[in-house]
């Protein structure tokens, strides 16, 4: 297992992790600040397996995302993905806010599994997009406003598979003090479509709500970028072994 903790994560040009290790790895994140990175998948975090396999667990805990900017989300993960008393906000809404279908603070892949409690998703171009074979397992005191701003008309966690909105049922967002009262939204809980996963970088994505994902193949490596300078954390990963590093 690796752990990743107190850091702050800023202004990496692809992903400020790439956790590409193997089912049987994980990586916990704690308390930790992701700012104003980019990246191809998710602009913070993406969690992938290069052997087309379930991606490592990646699990999330009482960290801040803001001012990320990515083609697609945040957060991409295409194995289990647990978020706890965590903040994503403002998604891609400075760059590529002419695209309304990017923007989205978390994507899960065909192969994803997510677990979501105690978070706040506020302020994206869209909120949550689950591709058609990937599961919500949780979704528990997660507090969604704001995120309607692209093509989503879902505020909370948008399942293409059933082609349905669950709401982000939190009157407000539990890690701050009760509000006296906060703006509402009122979406139509039917998004137009799912964002078009493709290993380009470019800003001009098709919306294919039936078509799998063609995503880029990249060496298997965790890698974390922080401020300005960069440091790798990197498991490589082999038919017979698997390197874990503290």
């Amino acid at each position: 297992d690796i752990l990743l903790k107190g850091i702050t994560m800023k202004d990496a040009t692809e992903s400020a992790v790439l956790a590409y290790g193997r089912t049987i790895a994980s990586v916990s994140i704690e308390d930790c600040v992701f700012s104003n990175n980019q990246g191809t998948l998710g602009s913070a975090i993406t969690a992938r397996n290069v052997e087309g396999a379930t991606a490592m667990t990646v699990e999330v805990k009482d960290c801040e995302f803001r001012n990320n900017i990515s083609p697609l989300a945040t957060i991409f993960s295409d194995g289990p993905l647990i978020v706890k008393g965590s903040v994503i906000s403002a998604s891609s809404t400075t760059a590529i806010a002419d695209d309304s279908n990017q923007g989205w603070a978390i994507i899960m892949g065909n192969l994803g599994t997510l677990s979501m409690s105690g978070t706040c998703i506020e302020d994206n171009i869209n909120s949550i997009f689950l591709l058609e074979n990937a599961v919500l397992a949780l979704n528990n005191n997660n507090f969604g406003r704001n995120n309607i701003l692209g093509i989503g008309s879902c505020e909370g966690i948008y399942l293409s598979g059933i082609n349905e909105c669950v709401k982000l049922k939190a009157k407000w967002c539990p890690l701050y003090p009760a509000p006296s009262s906060y703006p509402s939204s009122t979406p139509t809980n039917q998004p137009i479509g799912p964002p078009t996963i493709s290993p380009s970088a470019s800003p001009t994505h098709s919306v294919q709500p039936s078509r799998s994902p063609s995503l880029p193949v990249t060496s298997g490596n965790l890698s974390v970028e922080i401020s300005s300078t960069t440091w790798f954390f990197v498991v490589f990963a082999f038919h017979c072994l698997t390197y874990v590093l503290l």
